[in-house]
């Protein structure tokens, strides 16, 4: 009897593989998935500051306002450096040391990539060192597409945006919009535009791609023509230029927005102390349908 014949072991439809995952070997992060380049891949702790951020509330009268607090942190220029990045058949493991020049407040990342029936799915864990008390405006993952999206469709919050504490009009949902439509328009530019508890989103992107994201614990999806840097930089909403990219925010926590610059400051529930945080999402890419 001749020797036993297996066929070869295939992917089932719809997987993409770990080696889909293109990683820059110095940095450990992403810069293709599949054929789709990503660009700017990082943790982001920061917000451009909005007009409270730069206020006291009146409830804490000695206090810094948040806008300061977090420049003393550092949170506007973070470095990432590589820790390790180990590869195995069934996931790519990639850990990060994550600070400021100056700072004793940093954070290491873990990212475990594996395969999933039609993506990639990410597992993220971020544990802060030292800066005890340090708070941040944010933690989530931030990257540009190449090309300006021509909508995104979510499964969440909307169809406006919603901070976890505002948004009160935000129901639950599927909904449209266009790029320009996600975007909230102020006199000074700032943080806007967050659509609360995203479980699902699809970015149409240009030569009918589209990348979906799927998360079980649901994100704050933000989606802009420009970075987050640009509209902190940015003084006044006509001087707003996006740099051909369309620029992604999944944020897996959030610091509230509260009141301060006429009243209370952001409430003890709302406000995001440094602590351990978890999360996950798929990434998925697909032909736009038609």
């Amino acid at each position: 009897m001749g020797a036993e014949v297996r066929p070869a072991a295939l992917p089932p439809a719809g997987i993409l593989p770990l080696d889909a995952l293109h990683l820059d070997e110095a940095t450990g992060a992403v810069i293709a998935i599949g054929d789709q380049p990503v660009e700017a891949w990082r943790l982001e702790l920061w917000r451009a500051p909005i007009d409270n951020d730069f206020g006291v509330g009146w409830d804490k009268p000695d206090s810094r306002p948040d806008a300061e607090t977090w420049a003393a942190l550092g949170l506007d220029r973070l470095v990432s450096r590589l820790v390790s990045l180990t590869r195995s058949p069934d996931r790519v493991e990639v850990v990060t040391r994550i600070g400021a020049a100056a700072t004793d407040a940093g954070v290491t990342a873990r990212w475990t990539w594996t395969a999933e029936t039609s993506g990639l799915a990410l597992a993220l864990e971020v544990v802060p060192e030292g800066g005890a008390d340090a708070e941040w405006a944010r933690v989530g993952v931030s990257f540009a597409l190449p090309g300006l999206a021509h909508d995104v469709r979510w499964f969440g919050r909307g169809p406006g945006p919603a901070y976890p504490d505002t948004g009160q009009a935000a129901h639950v949902g599927w909904f449209t919009r266009s790029l320009d439509a996600l975007q909230e328009r102020t006199v000074r530019p700032q943080e806007s535009g967050a659509r609360a508890d995203v479980h699902w989103a699809r970015l149409a992107l240009p030569e009918g791609r589209a990348l979906e994201l799927a998360t079980p614990d649901a994100v704050a999806l933000t989606v802009r023509p420009w970075s987050t840097e640009t509209l902190a930089a940015t003084t006044h909403d006509h001087l707003l230029r996006g740099d051909g990219r369309t620029h992604v925010v999944l944020d897996l926590a959030q610091h509230g927005v509260g009141s301060g610059a006429c009243g209370p400051g952001v409430l003890p529930d709302y406000r995001l102390t440094a602590r351990t945080v978890r999360g996950s999402i798929r990434f998925t890419l697909d032909q736009e349908a038609s």
